[in-house]
């Protein structure tokens, strides 16, 4: 998830949840943020992957190109690109196999599978744990690993998805995949295993990574 300044903390709500804190207001869910990108990521998307539909319902389900069965549910078109979203997925996969590695696919099996949900409204959880492990009460989140493969961001204030816990999230759910747990409690927590600090510094090396493409 993503650092905010100076109070930020980062969070999960339970052994199957994983959360973070706000890190300002929510952007009005209508409203188009421009962009300028150095190096936009391009896809070449068959016509029968729909895109999504500007006049249609939301949330609306979108399909993410590159991916099996990888989908996200936006507020509006413009929340989040879904080229934009697949190439970051593809991006954590390279750099997670490099750092982390994969022998048995297990990490490439949940991204093929995974389905993102991005939320224009902060949440309020029972229980959270801070990156040291800290049980927190009742902590309002940006951030949830609900399932093995289901994720919930909130979109954040700037409209850049680095400045989002997907990152965040995604450690979770490949942690899920290969250990068997999210690792609710972070890095020193005591109920479970699996997240260190090496995984805090993956996270905060990504996102920079994310900016330098102005995502």
């Amino acid at each position: 998830m993503k650092i905010a300044p100076a109070s930020f903390i980062f969070m999960l709500v339970t052994v199957l949840f994983s959360a973070s804190a706000p890190t300002g207001a929510p952007i009005p869910p209508l409203v188009k943020i421009k962009k300028v990108r150095h190096l936009p990521p391009i896809y070449v998307t068959v016509p029968e992957v729909p895109d999504c539909v500007e006049d249609g319902k939301f949330p609306q389900m979108v399909l993410l190109p590159s991916f099996t069965a990888a989908s996200q549910i936006v507020p509006s078109c413009h929340l989040f690109d879904r080229d934009e979203v697949a190439w970051v997925l593809n991006v954590f996969y390279k750099e997670w196999k490099k750092e982390f590695g994969d022998p048995d696919h297990k990490v490439l099996k949940m991204l093929n599978e995974v389905m993102i949900t991005w939320g224009t409204e902060q949440r309020t959880v029972a229980k959270a744990f801070s990156i040291h492990g800290q049980p927190l009460d009742n902590p309002t989140v940006v951030g949830l690993a609900i399932s093995p493969t289901v994720l919930w961001a909130h979109v954040g204030d700037t409209g850049y998805i680095s400045e989002t816990s997907l990152v965040h999230e995604l450690v979770h759910l490949a942690l899920w995949a290969t250990d068997g747990s999210p690792d609710a409690d972070h890095e020193a927590g005591a109920s479970w295993g699996g997240w260190t600090t090496e995984h805090t510094s993956f996270i905060w090396k990504m996102n920079k990574f994310l900016r330098t493409f102005n995502l």
